[in-house]
């Protein structure tokens, strides 16, 4: 073989590569929302998931796509981690399978002819429809796809050469685990185990492999294709660590077993297929089904097994967005969701803390009103600080969570959502900020010995308890067709313990019952309550009412 045919055969597995790599990232593009709300809805149950992994692959002719939709339901909350373990040994027996289907279809089939026909029509109307995203990546697809038969038919013209020109007998003797070194290795340089079964497959039909060599060598690309997923697993992503190392183990656990009967399914092999081609083609996919079938049982414990390996540490700043790929935008607006009502108990817990309540017994015991105001929570301002700078972290990473979805969504409902739920993070914050530039004042206010003092302290108190207790059951989910009203009364009632705090200060200050030094502190105090209070309600307005109740709501306000 010369120098040149060489480089044809390299020219041809690369042009393979490239086209697979591109048609995966191609397919990422036109996965609907309507297929990702199939595949959470699918997965009820472990069959369903393997089953749902498995079509999902063969639909997508890419497991790498579906992997990550699994990855990022999980981080989202939507799926369990054992559904998403069900889903990767889904993908492990619908990948070889699409392997398989392609190489029968660019090899068995002449369709190299029409190869370059169809890429240049998916071209032009790459070109022609460019400003139509849909119609734009189904071109760019087709392109790829036709790349990949093309480059699959010209690798079996140069291992047919190769074959004719070459000595191979002198290989024979090699053992299995050579030939499985041999297929790991390949795998671990080329980054995929599709092209080395497919050069497996294409050496077998060129008479260049036996199932003595061929076995083995498969068995090395399954289990060297979990380099690629170790190392797209590094990061802060600890769910994306468990779903990914769920592969590795299922991969390392089955070649092991596999190397140990190696022998024997071999002879079995030999014995059932006489055509190698179709002998290897089946042992791709039988070897992937029978330890699915082995493994099923152990799921559970297999996923507290991960998550004893990789502990979800909770950091600083622990948000469920961290663990979700702002590509995959439904999951992707959960977690930011989640986070969000997150960050409306973050706050609101903090402006409880301002005016000491604590706002744990509230809930916890359920007490009355009376009980819970008896209760002065000690709370420092280095307290208060810490709290305050944790609602700033998570407001920021909100924020750039949100930016990453809406350059990456192409529908205008989804970047609503996001400007919506925008409203509701910089309200919750404003909430926030008047609190903090007011935390000074209110500790002097609880110390302050004035009787007139001392009331308006235990009111700002008593409005903001029953703001929370009514917030709280919206928050928790306990929405009702009262909403709308609960909404206008809590605003009535901020509006009327302003009204009434004016009114009672003009009557002590009159009175000169009220030291002049003090008032300018009062006001501010009563007007920032009074900012923040709203800010709160108007955040929650946001994320609860429909439109046509916002509507109402804004103009009532």
């Amino acid at each position: 073989m010369t120098r040149e045919q060489i480089w044809l055969l390299v020219g041809w597995l690369g042009m393979f590569l490239f086209g697979t790599m591109a048609f995966e990232e191609a397919i990422g593009f036109l996965v609907t929302k309507n297929f990702r709300n199939l595949l959470k809805t699918a997965t009820r149950n472990l069959i369903s998931s393997i089953s749902t992994g498995f079509f999902a692959t063969s639909i997508l002719q890419s497991s790498a796509v579906v992997s990550l939709i699994a990855v990022s339901f999980v981080g989202a909350g939507i799926i369990w981690l054992e559904n998403a373990i069900g889903i990767i040994l889904g993908t492990n027996i619908g990948a070889p399978l699409m392997d398989i289907v392609l190489w029968n279809l660019g090899l068995k089939f002449s369709l190299s002819s029409i190869a370059l026909p169809m890429i240049g029509i998916a071209g032009f109307a790459f070109l022609i429809f460019a400003r139509y995203g849909k119609i734009k990546n189904i071109s760019r697809a087709i392109v790829w796809l036709w790349l990949i038969f093309l480059g699959l038919w010209f690798m079996k013209d140069s291992m047919m050469v190769l074959s004719a020109s070459v000595d191979f007998s002198q290989y024979v003797s090699l053992s299995s685990i050579a030939y499985f070194g041999i297929g790991f290795l390949v795998t671990v340089l080329m980054q995929s185990s599709s092209a080395t079964n497919i050069l497996v497959l294409t050496a077998a039909s060129s008479g260049i492999v036996d199932y003595r060599m061929g076995i083995p060598m498969i068995m090395g690309a399954f289990l060297g294709t979990t380099l690629t997923v170790v190392l797209g697993s590094f990061g802060p992503n600890v769910l994306k660590k468990q779903v990914a190392f769920s592969h590795v183990f299922f991969n390392l656990f089955s070649v092991i077993l596999g190397l140990v009967f190696l022998h024997l399914i071999v002879m079995l092999f030999e014995n059932s297929f006489v055509d190698v081609v179709l002998g290897l083609s089946v042992f791709a996919i039988w070897f992937k089904i029978v330890w699915v079938v082995l493994i099923s049982p152990f799921i559970w414990y297999f996923a507290r097994f991960l998550q004893k390996l990789f502990p979800v540490k909770e950091t600083k700043i622990w948000l469920s967005l961290e663990q979700v790929d702002p590509k995959i935008s439904d999951a992707a607006l959960v977690a930011m969701k989640n986070d969000t009502v997150l960050l409306l108990k973050k706050t609101f817990a903090y402006i409880l803390h301002v005016w000491s309540v604590d706002e744990k017994i509230l809930l916890r015991n359920r007490l009355t009103l009376d009980k819970v105001l008896s209760v002065q929570k000690n709370v420092d301002e280095n307290f208060l600080q810490q709290e305050y700078s944790l609602i700033k972290m998570m407001e920021e990473s909100l924020v750039a969570f949100g930016a990453q979805i809406k350059r990456h969504s192409m529908k205008v409902e989804e970047v609503n959502v996001v400007d919506e739920l925008y409203s509701v993070i910089t309200s919750s914050a404003l909430a926030a900020k008047y609190m903090k530039d007011i935390s000074h004042n209110v500790l002097v206010f609880e110390e302050q010995s004035t009787w007139w003092l001392a009331k308006q302290y235990d009111i700002f108190r008593s409005m903001l308890v029953n703001l929370y207790i009514i917030i709280s059951e919206v928050i928790d989910g306990k929405e009702s067709d009262e909403m709308l009203s609960k909404m206008l009364s809590l605003v009535q009632d901020i509006k009327t313990v302003d009204q009434e705090f004016m009114i009672s200060l003009t009557k002590e200050f009159s009175k000169d019952k009220v030291r002049k030094f003090d008032l300018s502190d009062i006001l501010h105090v009563n007007r920032y309550v009074y900012s923040s209070s709203l800010s709160f309600v108007d955040a929650i307005k946001h994320l609860y009412l429909q439109s046509v109740e916002k509507k109402v709501f804004d103009e009532l306000k």
